[in-house]
């Protein structure tokens, strides 16, 4: 592999007339993004005020409350510190929203909760907890997982309907489009084409920014059968568990530590590295860019948060391993890891 991490390119090596998405969440609503599910349930209900942990991805909330001018309430909540949400003063017209970070967390329970719960399983929507959820809605933006141009989905655990009408949209379908090109120019320049970077990074960082102020549709045609037709989720999902198994494994260092999932039916949605201190993880930071490996933080949290979401913040990287990888790209990357975490 040319570099690791990023953006999802093009891949068409799992599909199968078998198990797909919908066969597993049948009846799911499927629309361009994750963030557009919150938004279109916020609309259903009217709710007055959001409980959201403290540590997340604020322009998905910004986002939330540029298009609903719904209230956003904080709780501490973080892959290390777990918020104690059964305690929080709810009062009518508030709904919660529970996230299992990187899929760490095995099953929650629902049934203290005096609101409506919202779970978000982007990280890992096919583990135990979102499985056998008990929360009256959950979503899951499932582009950040599968390699589609697009695409949130969400469903109801007590058969909730969706009431509102959404409708396919001719701009989103055109955006689509753009990534989808992107995700085959970078394909071809991992391949070794004669691509230049620049644009299709280009492509995906102009289609970004429409995520952050589009209403909510459905989803795009094309991923649509991709998700339903086409791509075999068992395949890809016992892909990325060995791929991470094997990484852990490999990975060797006395200044970080590996985050593991509670439960083994937990799916992790990347190796997650927390560093001893924020110096450190900026330097491996460093040496891993410089070596073509793009690892995320996710996410920066605002000043104003609890100390526990700062920190974790300031002091993680999020290092993907998933399906596009193979187990020879798996050891490379594990090369160039313990390389970089040679402090």
């Amino acid at each position: 592999m040319k570099e690791f991490g990023s953006d999802f390119h093009y891949i068409d090596t799992y599909t199968s007339g078998r198990a797909h998405l919908t066969d597993v969440y049948r009846g799911a609503t499927l629309l361009a993004d994750g963030r557009q599910c919150i938004v279109a349930l916020i609309r259903q209900y009217g709710w007055k005020r959001i409980w959201m942990p403290d540590y997340f991805c604020y322009e998905v909330i910004d986002t939330i409350k540029e298009q609903t001018g719904i209230k956003v309430k904080f709780y501490e909540d973080s892959p290390l510190h777990e918020g104690q949400v059964e305690n929080l003063p709810f009062k009518e017209g508030d709904v919660l929203l529970r996230m299992n970070f990187f899929g760490l967390r095995e099953q929650r329970d629902n049934r203290k909760i005096t609101c409506p719960v919202i779970e978000d399983h982007t990280h890992d929507p096919f583990g135990h907890w979102a499985l056998y959820s008990d929360a009256d809605w959950c979503i899951s933006s499932i582009r950040k997982i599968l390699p589609l141009p697009e695409g949130g989905m969400m469903w109801s655990p007590k058969g909730h309907n969706l009431d509102i009408n959404l409708i396919a949209s001719e701009e989103n379908e055109k955006i689509a489009a753009i990534r989808l090109e992107g995700m085959e120019m970078k394909a071809a320049y991992l391949k070794g084409e004669d691509i230049n970077k620049d644009d299709f990074r280009k492509k995906y960082t102009e289609t970004e920014d429409w995520f952050d102020h589009s209403e909510p549709t459905l989803i795009d045609d094309r991923s649509k059968e991709f998700v339903s037709k086409q791509l075999d989720i068992n395949l890809w999902q016992g892909a990325k568990r060995k791929n991470w198994v094997l990484l852990k494994s490999l990975v060797k260092s006395d200044v970080c530590k590996m985050l593991e999932p509670e439960d083994d039916s937990c799916t992790m949605f990347s190796l997650v590295l927390y560093f001893d201190t924020k110096e450190i993880r900026d330097s491996v930071r460093k040496r891993l860019i410089e070596s073509c490996v793009y690892p995320a933080i996710l996410w920066v949290v605002p000043d104003g948060a609890s100390e526990a979401a700062r920190d974790f913040s300031e002091r993680m990287l999020s290092v993907h391993c998933d399906g596009r990888y193979k187990e020879e790209d798996i050891k490379k990357l594990a090369s160039i890891l313990n390389k970089a975490l040679e402090i």
